[in-house]
């Protein structure tokens, strides 16, 4: 039989006026926070995912639940760091998005407090009353970056400024001057471009902010079909009259020799 330990998962407050139980939960909340529940448990145990086996109790809302030795040596691990450090960074991946997921829910609505109780080991409390911080995404550098995408506005009075919306995308507003946009005779409003500018990058998350123009690069992301054949075309003939390609390129390199 594999070797298991309780943890317990808990959820305690107040929705409209009441406080939660077993017997006074939102549907949304329940739902939201069981699937929460074995997605973490899930990424934390190896090999086969299988169903978490957990009772509902009284004390708030709390699943009991059942999970491997291993995940729950890893999550108590977690859970310490955690509350050493109150950095979601420091945690693997998965388990911070989801801790994160809680401990936000509780800044939106200061009633709720959510607990993650591994037997006999020490607790996480996610609430509005104690501060985490994420520090990977607070690294932020100045970069020089080329921007790709369709031009959807430009120009402004008081500010002036370009819309561009990128290939995966995202709408990004570059700062310019009235002199980046006065001498442009082409009109690149729904055309495809590539902008050069500078912008302070994330290292972590690859997300820009504050972007500010410093040129257009010619850029044409289009081929023109007849010509590419015309090219293929002239290719093939030049290699019409021999007969073994693969021979010719051998002998041509042995001669190189």
């Amino acid at each position: 039989m594999p070797m298991t330990d309780k943890v317990e998962f808990v959820v305690r407050g107040k929705i409209s006026e009441l406080e939660i139980s077993p017997n006074n939960i939102s549907l949304s909340l329940i739902s939201a926070f069981a699937k929460d529940i074995h997605d973490l448990v899930n990424s934390l145990q190896d090999g086969k995912k299988e169903d978490i086996l957990a009772s509902i109790e009284n004390g708030s809302f709390k699943f009991n639940t059942i999970i491997a030795l291993s995940a729950f040596n890893i999550l108590s691990a977690e859970i310490n760091t955690l509350n050493q450090t109150k950095d979601f960074s420091t945690i693997q991946t998965r388990t911070a998005s989801i801790f994160e997921t809680w401990y936000n829910k509780s800044k939106e609505n200061p009633d709720l407090e959510f607990e993650i109780i591994p037997q006999n080991k020490e607790s996480l409390k996610l609430n509005s009353n104690v501060i985490f911080q994420r520090t990977d995404e607070n690294v932020w550098v100045e970069s020089e970056l080329f921007l790709f995408g369709v031009i959807t506005d430009l120009g402004g009075a008081q500010k002036p400024n370009i819309h561009l919306k990128t290939e995966d995308g995202k709408s990004i507003t570059i700062v310019c001057t009235k002199e980046d946009l006065i001498n442009e005779k082409e009109n690149r409003v729904y055309h495809s471009s590539a902008i050069r500018v500078t912008a302070n990058q994330n290292l972590y998350t690859g997300e820009i902010r504050d972007p500010k123009f410093l040129g257009f690069i010619e850029y044409n992301p289009t081929f023109n079909e007849a010509e590419l054949l015309s090219t293929i075309e002239k290719g093939r003939n030049a290699w019409s009259d021999i007969d073994n390609h693969i021979e010719w390129v051998r002998n041509l390199r042995l001669n190189d020799e």
